[in-house]
């Protein structure tokens, strides 16, 4: 499964925590933007390591899930590395 996930955290330790857990499964598309494809039993491992860092009342980390469908209708407009694979730029 494909999702993007973004994330608004204040504590500099954390957002690193964050950052390299998702790291691991994905690429970082922006500072605080991830794609990551990943299968479900390990979301759900992922979900409750990032549970614990969080502090629910401050900060904010959202998974957005990219169906095949979506998949081929994304594109990007610079030279990064495209981990959900090729796309064709649709206007």
């Amino acid at each position: 499964m494909n999702y993007v996930v973004v994330y608004d955290v204040v504590d500099n330790k954390k957002r690193k925590q964050i950052a390299d857990i998702l790291n691991e499964y994905g690429v970082r598309v922006n500072y605080s933007v991830f794609e990551i494809k990943i299968k479900k039993t390990e979301l759900k491992k992922v979900v409750l390591k990032l549970l614990d860092i969080l502090e629910k009342k401050e900060d904010s980390l959202r998974f957005y899930h990219i169906c095949k469908n979506c998949e081929m209708k994304s594109f990007e407009m610079c030279d990064n590395i495209d981990i959900f694979g090729d796309k064709e730029f649709f206007v």
